[in-house]
């Protein structure tokens, strides 16, 4: 793995952003096309599976690489954790 100088990390197959990049629920839903219920029920049930920030009373940030990142690996490793239960 390769850190360039434009804050990407790459390797042979992607290019991911380093650092983290965030988005509230609504925008993690549509940049990932789920649905709200299923982004919280990957939350509460899938191990490893990134955790939110709180920023406030009302405000949960998901970050959108490390969530990109765990969805790769998990699809690498045959989708273990496919079944949210």
């Amino acid at each position: 793995m390769l850190i360039a100088k434009h804050g990407t990390v790459q390797n042979s197959e992607h290019q991911i952003p380093s650092g983290p990049r965030y988005a509230r629920a609504k925008g993690a839903c549509i940049h990932f096309q789920i649905a709200r219920s299923t982004l919280w029920l990957w939350v509460k049930a899938r191990p490893g599976f990134p955790k939110p920030l709180k920023a406030g009373l009302k405000v949960t940030l998901f970050d959108l690489h490390a969530i990109e990142a765990f969805l790769r690996s998990d699809a690498a490793v045959g989708g273990k954790n496919d079944k949210p239960y």
